[in-house]
C-alpha cells in the first residue's frame, strides 16, 4: 500500500486517478461538541459494525482541517467544526493504527502530534487484514512487503526520515498574473471572465505543501447538474515532499532493503530492487511549474499541470463521505450512530468533451473492501453533461470497489472522442 499511496502523492499529475476509497481511508465526519478542549484525542470502537476506530478530539478554533497520518504514508482528511472533529477509520485497514495528527493553524504554522499505539483498542469483529484470502503471496507482493518494511524501519529508526515530515515551503501568495498559455488552451473555463463571487473568493485552505502562488483572477466556481460544486484554481507551484521521499532517506531505505533481501528467493530480490530503483523523484517535483487545483464534494487534488496527460486522461477524483442522522451532535465517549455513506466521482476534461459516461462492473472478489455489500458492486452506468470542463457522478455504491471502470468522452455530436479504463 505504501507505494500506491506515495506514488499517487509523488506524481500528482493530471493523469493520476486519485482513489479515495471509503474502505481504504475511512470516514471523515465533521463534529461539534460542548466538552472542554483537549489536544489528546480519545479512541473508541464504533462504526456500523463496531470494527472501526472512532477518533475524537478538539483543536484551536482557527483550525479548519485535520489530517490523520499512517506509517505507510497514507493520510485521511477531516473537517473541524466548532473546534471539534470525529474520524472513523477501519481497525483493519491499514494494517497498523494511525501514527500522527497533523494540522496547520491560521498563521500557517504546522503542528504534528504523534499518536501512541496504546491509544487504539482491539475492536471486536475487526479480525486480521485480508490479503487476498488464503492464497500465498506472489513474488511481486512479497517484494512490495519487503520494500514497505524497509521504508517503515528507516522511518522509525533514522532521525528526519519519519513519514509525514514535510519539507518546508513558502506560504501561499496571491498574484494578478496569467496562467501558462498551454493550461489556458486546455480549459475554456479559465478563459471566460470571472464572476464577482470568483473574484472575491479567498481559499480558506490550499495545500500548504504544494501551491506557492495562486492567480486570483483565475479561480472558477462551477455548479454542476447533480447539485455539486467544483472549484478550479490556477497558479504556480512546487511539490513539497515528505523527507522520507527525498534522496538521503531513499538511499537509507535502499541500503536497508538490500540487507533484508538476504536469503530471499532470487525472483523476489530482483522484483524488490526493480521496484526500489523505480521509486525516484520525477522531474515534476523539482522547480516551479504551472499548477492546477481542483476541489469538489467528491474530493480534490492538485499538481503540476501536464498538458499531454490531461489531454489523454483528464482528471478524475473518486471519493466518499458519511453522514449521521439529522441533528446528531457527537459527545465524547458516546456510541456513534449508523452512518450513511455517499459516493462521488468527478473531475475535469479538456475542451471539446460535451458528455462523460461512467460504467462500473460488478466486483468479483469475495474479499471486498469495507462498506461494500456482500454481493459486491452491481453493474451501473450513467451519462452526464460537461459544464465548463467539469463533470460529476453520484454512483449508488463505491466506484473504487468496482471490478472495472470505463469512462467514455463524447463530443457535442455524440461521437466518441476517447475511451479509457
Amino acid at each position: 500500500m505504501h507505494h500506491a499511496m506515495t506514488g499517487a502523492r509523488r506524481k500528482i499529475l493530471l493523469a493520476t486517478v486519485a482513489l479515495v476509497a471509503l474502505g481504504a481511508t475511512g470516514y471523515a465526519l465533521a463534529a461539534s461538541s460542548a466538552s472542554p478542549p483537549s489536544r489528546q484525542p480519545t479512541v473508541t470502537c464504533g462504526g456500523p459494525t463496531g470494527a472501526m476506530w472512532a477518533i475524537r478530539g478538539r483543536l484551536p478554533a482557527d483550525v479548519a482541517t485535520v489530517y490523520l497520518g499512517f506509517a505507510s504514508g497514507a493520510s485521511l482528511q477531516a473537517e473541524v467544526v466548532h473546534d471539534a472533529y470525529t474520524i472513523l477509520t477501519p481497525a483493519t485497514v491499514p494494517a497498523r493504527p494511525p501514527t500522527l495528527l497533523d494540522y496547520v493553524d491560521a498563521k500557517g504554522r504546522r503542528h504534528q502530534q504523534q499518536l501512541a499505539a496504546s491509544l487504539f483498542p482491539t475492536c471486536p469483529g475487526a479480525g486480521p487484514v485480508q490479503h487476498g484470502g488464503s492464497k500465498p503471496r506472489t513474488p511481486e507482493q512479497r517484494a512490495m512487503d519487503l520494500d514497505n518494511a524497509a521504508t517503515e524501519r528507516v522511518g522509525a529508526t533514522v532521525p528526519g526520515c519519519g513519514p509525514q515530515l514535510m519539507t518546508p515551503t513558502p506560504r501561499l501568495t496571491l498574484s494578478d498574473a496569467t496562467p501558462d498559455p498551454v493550461l489556458l488552451r486546455s480549459l475554456g473555463v479559465l478563459r471566460r471572465a470571472p464572476t464577482r463571487a470568483e473574484l472575491a473568493y479567498r481559499p480558506p485552505e490550499l495545500d500548504p505543501q504544494a501551491v506557492l502562488t495562486l492567480y486570483r483572477r483565475f479561480v472558477r466556481i462551477v455548479h454542476l447538474p447533480d447539485g455539486s460544486t467544483a472549484r478550479i484554481s490556477a497558479g504556480e507551484g512546487q511539490m513539497s515532499l515528505p523527507r522520507q521521499e527525498l534522496p538521503p532517506c531513499q538511499r537509507r531505505i535502499t541500503a536497508t532493503l538490500k540487507q533484508m533481501l538476504h536469503g530471499q528467493p532470487r525472483d523476489v530480490q530482483r522484483r524488490a530492487m526493480r521496484l526500489r530503483l523505480s521509486f525516484k523523484l520525477g522531474a515534476q517535483t523539482r522547480g516551479r511549474h504551472p499548477w492546477l487545483e481542483y476541489d469538489s464534494s467528491g474530493g480534490g487534488t492538485g499538481g503540476p499541470f501536464d498538458a499531454k496527460s490531461f489531454a489523454s486522461r483528464g482528471l478524475v477524483i473518486s471519493g466518499g463521505s458519511a453522514t449521521p442522522p439529522p441533528g446528531f451532535r457527537p459527545k465524547p465517549g458516546a456510541p456513534l450512530p449508523h452512518l450513511t455513506p455517499h459516493y462521488a466521482l468527478s473531475g475535469l476534461v479538456p475542451d471539446g468533451v460535451a458528455t462523460v459516461t461512467l460504467r462500473l462492473t460488478g466486483h468479483a472478489n469475495r474479499h471486498l473492501p469495507f462498506g461494500v455489500p456482500p454481493g459486491g458492486v452491481h453493474p451501473w452506468s450513467s451519462t452526464t453533461k460537461v459544464v465548463e470542463n467539469a463533470f460529476s457522478f453520484k454512483p449508488p455504491e463505491d466506484p473504487t470497489a468496482s471490478g472495472r471502470q470505463t469512462i467514455i468522452w463524447r463530443n457535442a455530436a455524440g461521437r466518441i472522442i476517447r475511451t479509457f479504463h
